[in-house]
């Protein structure tokens, strides 16, 4: 991911949308990478539409859980 995002630096995305997220476990040791890529977005001059979330991955389950406004 760390290498798409810097190749996507070298160009202008101004005037375009995006927003980030991420997925990871349900646990207290998972971190979030999320609020790294919408920084690195916003390097590109694209306008964020949403701050930046999570999606949950339950071990075991089929479902996914989203936090924040995902979860609408």
């Amino acid at each position: 991911m760390k290498d798409f995002l810097l190749r996507l630096e070298a160009r202008s995305f101004a005037g375009r949308y995006g927003f980030a997220f991420d997925t990871r476990y349900d646990s207290f040791m998972a971190g979030s990478a999320a609020k790294y890529i919408e920084k690195r977005l916003e390097t590109t001059g694209m306008q964020i539409i949403n701050p930046h979330t999570s999606l949950i991955v339950r071990r075991g389950f089929s479902e996914v859980k989203c936090s924040g406004d995902m979860a609408r």
